[in-house]
């Protein structure tokens, strides 16, 4: 019998059901983030250089900005669409930082 593993394209796509279930339960605004209302869907998070909303984040770093969209697993860098692994290399440490309790 044939073994094969499912992984997710993104390591992003459990941590945003994670963050929903923390929006839901206020945690994200404990945790320093303040809430502003998006057009379409859910709000915007923001936390220093992180803006979260459901379908995706934006990031502002030195390189410029980097945009994420969680449906599409697609990276933006300056509104150049950039290779994944680039992507998660340039927003996993920064991401991590915003989310961090002790940031």
């Amino acid at each position: 019998m044939a073994r094969f593993h499912v992984l997710p394209k993104s390591p992003y796509s459990v941590q945003f059901w994670l963050l929903g279930l923390d929006a839901r339960q206020g945690l994200l605004s404990r945790r320093g983030f303040s809430k502003s209302p998006a057009p379409l869907g859910s709000s915007f998070y923001h936390r220093g250089p992180l803006r979260l909303h459901s379908s995706g984040f934006t990031l502002h770093l030195p390189e410029g900005e980097l945009e994420f969209c969680r449906r599409c697993v697609l990276f933006w860098l300056n509104g150049e669409v950039i290779a994944r692994q680039r992507g998660f290399a340039l927003s996993l440490p920064a991401f991590a930082e915003s989310l961090s309790f002790t940031a």
